[in-house]
């Protein structure tokens, strides 16, 4: 929106130690019509009410809340960085991003916030999502997909430890991590787009298909 930048910095300003600010999305497909006006009903979902609202939120408690099972900042142009603490997480976890396609932005969120600091959010959604077949998620192979969620899950136990509620999160979102791409994939089968196969094998695209489809 023309105001986002405006309300980011805004943001940053009212909480000096704030690492980055970020604001509430609207969801488009492809073509530009709109499917959600905000994500308020996936942060609850999702055990986020503290998003409901503005807020600063400290950096354990939003690593805890809000990136511990999921990543929650859920698209990286509703974002506007502290560039000091940017340039600082990049130099202390840079060749790890090369590792990733889909999860990085999550992994340079956790290592920044894991010096400490705070988060500034702003619930108005400024930011617009295009959400789309051909999209990065869309394209990469599923069990590349859950391999870096369950890697990130993995960081994230080195940096908040290891607790029953942690993992039984962690257990919950990988599950309907799961279950949400393979219907996707079932989708683009049913629809003929089929932009990726469901595994990084070829040959086992068939089977995966049907077990996407239910059988």
């Amino acid at each position: 929106d023309p105001g986002f930048l405006a309300a980011m910095c805004a943001a940053l300003a009212a909480a000096p130690d704030a690492v980055l600010a970020f604001s509430d999305s609207r969801a488009v497909d492809a073509g530009g019509t709109a499917l959600w006006p905000d994500y308020q009903g996936y942060y609850a979902s999702a055990g986020a009410p503290m998003l409901a609202q503005d807020g600063v939120f400290p950096a354990g408690e939003f690593l805890r809340d809000c990136l511990a099972a999921r990543n929650l900042i859920l698209n990286a142009s509703a974002v506007v960085w502290r560039r000091t603490a940017l340039q600082q997480a990049l130099r202390r976890c840079g060749a790890d991003l090369a590792d990733f396609t889909m999860a990085g932005d999550w992994r340079i969120y956790a290592e920044a916030l894991s010096q400490g600091g705070t988060v500034a959010y702003v619930a108005q959604p400024l930011n617009t999502h295009r959400r789309h077949a051909a999209s990065v998620t869309h394209r990469l192979p599923i069990n590349r997909h859950l391999n870096e969620v369950a890697r990130m899950h993995r960081h994230m136990q080195s940096v908040l430890g290891i607790d029953p509620a942690l993992l039984h999160g962690q257990r919950q979102a990988f599950a309907e991590a799961r279950t949400a791409l393979r219907q996707a994939a079932a989708q683009q089968i049913r629809s003929g787009i089929a932009l990726r196969p469901p595994v990084d094998d070829p040959a086992r695209f068939a089977e995966a298909a049907l077990d996407a489809a239910g059988r």
